[in-house]
């Protein structure tokens, strides 16, 4: 499948899904969609970018080169949902990719870098409707049949990783 057919999949899969059978974002003050001084984004997955080509109020996207070359967007905080990145979609669960003896290893996982925000985080995978773990890991299998978007994924599960190995130092 190409990476734009794959990410406008996914993100049908996951537009109705939320982590909780009501608004999470009671739970927490919508932490998660709250902007930073720092300008913190969310990467955009491959070909997602031109969802965006049309300006719409409140994002901003840019070109980042670390940690690995790829387009993050640059929220305002509250949007409307279906324009929400993919990344959003999945938060706090996100897909990985591993390499194990030359074998991958495919799925979602949490998202370590959703620690500080979500309050589900301390409950693990058993927090979140089944039905937003279901539609996570259908919109993953088919972000994988895409070969750009597995890469993508490879990277970002790397980058991940790295940070939680980063989290145990401290």
């Amino acid at each position: 499948m190409d990476a734009a057919s794959a990410v406008l999949r996914a993100r049908r899969i996951l537009s109705e899904a939320t982590p909780l059978n009501i608004d999470c974002g009671k739970t927490c003050l919508s932490a998660c969609c709250v902007s930073s001084e720092a300008g913190d984004g969310m990467f955009l997955f491959p070909e997602e970018k031109h969802i965006y080509d049309e300006y719409i109020s409140g994002f901003e996207i840019l070109k980042v080169t670390y940690p690995f070359e790829a387009d993050m967007l640059i929220c305002s905080a509250y949007c409307d949902r279906k324009y929400r990145p993919l990344a959003c979609m999945f938060f706090p669960v996100i897909p990985y990719i591993r390499m194990y003896n030359g074998k991958a290893s495919r799925g979602i996982m949490l998202d370590t870098r959703a620690w500080p925000v979500c309050p589900l985080m301390q409950s693990g995978m058993n927090a979140f409707a089944s039905e937003f773990i279901n539609a996570c890991k259908m919109a993953a299998m088919t972000l994988f049949e895409s070969e750009e978007h597995s890469n993508f994924v490879y990277n970002l599960t790397e980058y991940i990783d790295g940070y939680k190995s980063f989290e145990d130092l401290s």
